[in-house]
């Protein structure tokens, strides 16, 4: 696909400029390989939800030189699966290592996994790896046009002051048509309720929204033909899959979010501070939820309403 997407190789320190990239490893790009330090939707929705503070201690080129090094990441059963996964659809990522055990449980078992992680590859247990070739299978049954798979795209963009700023993002899959699609495995049952509520709970949207703005940006050919598309799996069976492709309306609000998060990216770079959630003067109020403020109302009119029956 060469009109689409152009191959990175090199050392795993080596600067990626602003373009579209395949052969980019998941560690490499986690570690920000941009010229200057990037955000990425996952770290704009850190910056907006939670505070720069937090954000610049996740980043892996913003975190204070005296703080603490990060905690080494613990095994995770899901996340190891769900990479599975996506190694048998989309055809890259580390090497998956069959364990013929029953659990890990066992001592000579969790040894097995820590020799087969500490070599870089994946470990999972023989009757996971079964479940997966079957979503897997699922998940490929419906042909799809000609993709690349893990592309890397790497922009500058613009605050609304004119900054601008380097920002980053990996996508599952993109094809030559400009569809943008990403995987999702779960172990709830399959609906459409459940869809939507994972799409607002999760900040599916944002994440889409981020990748069409950076692909927008780098292919403006493409601009106003970029489609995005979120695949379901249930983990458990019968593995059923639900696609959704993500509706003008429903990226109006998340495409607010990005240019937000890209301003307060900007604004803190150039200051050089990353406060945290209480630092802000003066004190921004806290919105109590609808159901809270509900619930202390209830409460209240029941009380009012005892006093009345009871002749207080």
């Amino acid at each position: 696909m060469p009109d689409l997407v152009r191959s990175v190789h090199g050392p795993a320190w080596e600067v990626l400029t602003e373009g579209i990239h395949l052969e980019v490893g998941e560690a490499i790009y986690h570690a920000d390989p941009c010229p200057e330090p990037s955000l990425s939707a996952s770290g704009a929705k850190v910056l907006m939800h939670r505070s720069p503070r937090a954000f610049a201690w996740g980043h892996p080129r913003l975190r204070p030189a005296d703080a603490p090094p990060p905690e080494a990441e613990k095994w995770n059963d899901a996340a190891v699966f769900g990479t599975v996964v996506h190694k048998l659809v989309l055809g890259r990522g580390k090497e998956v290592v069959e364990v013929d055990a029953a659990d890990w449980k066992t001592k000579a078992a969790q040894q097995e996994r820590a020799d087969i992680t500490a070599v870089g590859k994946i470990a999972i247990l023989k009757s996971k790896l079964v479940e997966a070739k079957a979503i897997a299978r699922q998940m490929t049954a419906t042909p799809r046009a000609e993709f690349a798979s893990e592309v890397v795209l790497v922009w500058r963009d613009k605050a609304t002051d004119g900054t601008r700023i380097w920002c980053r993002a990996m996508l599952d899959m993109l094809g030559a048509d400009g569809l943008i699609e990403d995987l999702k495995i779960t172990t709830a049952e399959l609906s459409h309720a459940f869809v939507a509520r994972q799409i607002d709970g999760m900040g599916y949207d944002v994440s889409m929204a981020w990748y069409r703005r950076g692909l927008a940006a780098l292919r403006p050919d493409l601009a106003g033909r970029i489609r995005t598309r979120l695949t379901f799996a249930e983990r458990n069976e019968p593995f059923d899959i639900l696609s959704r492709d993500l509706t003008e309306g429903e990226l109006h609000e998340a495409d607010i979010f990005c240019q937000l998060a890209i301003d307060r990216f900007a604004a803190c770079q150039t200051a050089g501070e990353w406060p945290g959630v209480g630092d802000t003067a003066p004190p921004i109020p806290i919105a109590i939820p609808n159901w809270r403020k509900r619930a202390v109302l209830d409460a209240a009119l029941t009380e009012e309403l005892d006093q009345i029956t009871n002749g207080d």
